[in-house]
């Protein structure tokens, strides 16, 4: 939590450091959701995504680090709330 704080207070300051690579996104989201998947599975939730195949850009240019963060942010809030 701390470090999410903190990291929060660079954003609004401009003072967060981006690290930008190529990616695939599938691949990366594909991961995400498997891990997301057995740590429902464990809190007897269902986690399940529909139509990713073919509605996404194979390769992106971001900070992965961070749209992973975010993804997994996403993800464990709609846990969460069931």
């Amino acid at each position: 939590i701390i470090d999410d704080l903190v990291e929060m207070s660079q954003i609004d300051t401009d003072q967060i450091q981006l690290r930008y690579s190529e990616f695939e996104l599938e691949e990366t989201i594909h991961f995400i959701f498997e891990e997301e998947k057995k740590r429902a599975k464990s809190k007897k939730l269902e986690f399940k995504i529909e139509n990713l195949k073919g509605n996404l850009p194979k390769k992106v240019i971001s900070d992965k680090a961070k749209f992973e963060q975010i993804i997994y942010h996403l993800t464990h809030s709609t846990q969460h709330k069931h």
